[in-house]
């Protein structure tokens, strides 16, 4: 078995088309929402998260850490708020 981080720094390294064939063939391989949610609800997940996964692929490390920052950012703000009510 491959050390885990290496694995994960050469997906990290991929070009988007690369990229994508690595995730529709773990989407393929580890259908882990299988009996967890109904089949329809998981083409609606899949239709919701496809153009976001495109988006993601053509993002810069940079860019993704920035949207992630910001994400963290909006939950502490949204605690900081419900704490003080």
């Amino acid at each position: 078995m491959p050390d885990l981080q290496a694995l994960l720094d050469a997906i990290d390294r991929l070009p988007p088309d690369e990229y994508q064939q690595v995730v529709e063939h773990v989407r393929e391989r580890r259908k882990f929402w299988v009996g967890i949610l109904p089949p329809e609800n998981i083409a609606q997940l899949e239709e919701i998260i496809k153009p976001l996964e495109e988006d993601a692929a053509k993002m810069t490390e940079v860019e993704i850490n920035a949207l992630i920052d910001e994400a963290v950012g909006e939950v502490r703000r949204e605690r900081k708020a419900k704490d003080r009510d």
